[in-house]
C-alpha cells in the first residue's frame, strides 16, 4: 500500500488533485474530519466524548484521531490512500510513522503543492458557485471563468459568493497554515519523502507533475 500527503495553502487545488489521484490509482480518500464525524454520529462513550468536542469547538485528542486514521487504514483493502488533514503537526507526523511500521504502508510520498501568495490569493476570493448544482467557477481566472458573467453554464442559474470566499477568512486561514505548514516541510524533507510541485499551474500541469513522480518510483 502506497500513502500520498498532499500539503497545500487554501485555494491551491487539493482537492482537485485528491480526486484525479483518486480516479487514477483507485487510491482511498482518507479524511480525518470524515472519521471524526463519522465516529461522533454513534452513541458510544467514545462517540459522546467527540461530538462534545465538535460541538464545542476544541480539538479531539490527538491519540483518538490517530487511532481513527489507523483502523481505517488497517479495514482498507485499497492499493493505497491519500490523506486529507492530516498530519496538522509534527507530533501527528512522528504518529503516522508509527503507523507506517505497524500496517503494511511501502512508500508515503508527500507532496508540496508551493503557490504563490497572490495566486492563491486570487482563487480563494474569486471563487463563485452555482447554488443549484454546485459547479464552482472562478470570476478572476480566464480558464475558469463562467461562459456567460454570473451564469452558470450547466444550468443557467445565477452564481453566488460564499460567504466565507473573503479575503479577511483566507488571510486567517492562511496565516494558520503559515505556521503550521513551515515545520511538515521541513520535517518530510529531512526524511526524503518530499516533493515540490509548482502549483502555479493548471490543475492538470499540476497533476501531470505527481503522476510523473508516481509512475517513476512505482518502476
Amino acid at each position: 500500500m502506497r500513502g500520498i500527503i498532499l500539503i497545500a495553502p487554501p485555494a491551491a487545488g487539493k482537492g482537485t488533485q485528491s480526486s484525479l489521484l483518486c480516479k487514477k490509482y483507485k487510491f482511498v480518500h482518507v479524511s480525518t474530519g470524515d472519521l471524526l464525524r463519522e465516529a461522533a454520529a454513534k452513541d458510544t462513550e467514545e462517540g459522546l466524548y467527540i461530538r462534545e468536542k465538535m460541538n464545542s469547538g476544541e480539538l479531539v485528542d490527538n491519540s483518538l484521531t490517530i487511532k481513527l486514521l489507523e483502523n481505517k487504514l488497517k479495514r482498507s483493502k485499497a492499493s493505497g490512500f491519500i490523506l486529507d488533514g492530516f498530519p496538522r503537526d509534527i507530533d501527528q507526523a512522528k504518529s503516522l510513522d508509527k503507523i507506517m511500521e505497524e500496517i503494511n504502508i511501502s512508500r508515503l510520498y508527500v507532496f508540496y503543492i508551493d503557490v504563490d501568495f497572490d495566486v492563491v490569493k486570487k482563487r480563494y476570493t474569486g471563487r463563485v458557485a452555482c447554488p443549484s448544482c454546485g459547479e464552482v467557477y472562478n470570476k478572476f481566472i480566464d480558464e475558469l471563468k463562467p461562459k456567460m458573467p454570473g451564469i452558470c453554464d450547466k444550468c443557467e442559474c445565477k452564481l453566488i459568493t460564499r460567504s466565507d470566499d473573503n479575503e479577511k477568512t483566507f488571510n486567517k486561514r492562511y496565516e494558520v497554515y503559515a505556521e503550521k505548514t513551515a515545520p511538515l516541510v521541513k520535517f518530510y524533507n529531512r526524511e526524503k519523502m518530499l516533493y515540490r510541485i509548482d502549483g502555479n499551474l493548471s490543475a492538470k500541469e499540476i497533476n501531470k507533475q505527481i503522476v510523473d513522480i508516481l509512475e517513476v518510483q512505482n518502476d
